[in-house]
Formats: structure tokens, C-alpha cells, sequence
């Protein structure tokens, strides 16, 4: 199981680097395409939101759009969320079509 960075769903959701994004979606979708389910740590989905709330100045409301509409985090299709630290199973979730 492959797990995602930051510096990877930051650019998949901020689209804001046209060459960092083309290589985090060449990169996940190599991994699929080989069968794997992708992982997101906690401390990876707390840092993005940390980032995404200090970097680009989104509130909170802005951050869970942000993490949930069409091409969000979490509408992902082939991925694992971490949550074992807050005592909840992993989730699986799916990664949004290019497109």
C-alpha cells in the first residue's frame, strides 16, 4: 500500500503548479493502474489541513469544501484514511478522475 505526502494532495487539490500536479496524478495513477489502494496518514490529512488553513488563508468551512467537492479528498475512489490514531477502522475512499 502506497501512501500519499502532503506536497501530492496539495497540489491535487489546489491545482495551482500545472507540472507538480501533472506528476502527483502520473504518480497516483501509475499506482492504481498496479492494483494499489493509496493511504493517507493522519498526520498527512491534519498537515494539508494546516496548510491549506495557513498558506492559501482558508477558514475552516473553505478547507472542508475544499476536502470534500468534486475533485476533493475525500470523493476519492481507491484510498485509505488512516484512522486508526482516533480509534475509528481505516475508511476506504475514492481519488477523483482526471480530468
Amino acid at each position: 500500500m502506497a501512501a500519499l505526502d502532503t506536497n501530492v494532495l496539495l497540489r491535487l487539490l489546489m491545482r495551482d503548479d500545472l507540472e507538480p500536479l501533472a506528476s502527483a496524478q502520473r504518480l497516483i495513477n501509475e499506482r492504481l493502474a498496479a492494483g494499489e489502494t493509496l493511504f493517507v496518514p493522519v498526520s498527512v490529512a491534519l498537515e494539508l489541513e494546516r496548510v491549506h488553513r495557513s498558506r492559501f488563508e482558508l477558514d475552516k468551512a473553505a478547507v472542508l469544501r475544499l476536502f470534500s467537492q468534486q475533485r476533493g479528498l475525500l470523493r476519492a475512489v481507491a484510498l485509505v484514511v488512516d484512522r486508526g490514531a482516533v480509534g475509528r477502522p481505516d475508511r476506504r475512499i475514492g481519488l477523483p478522475a482526471d480530468g
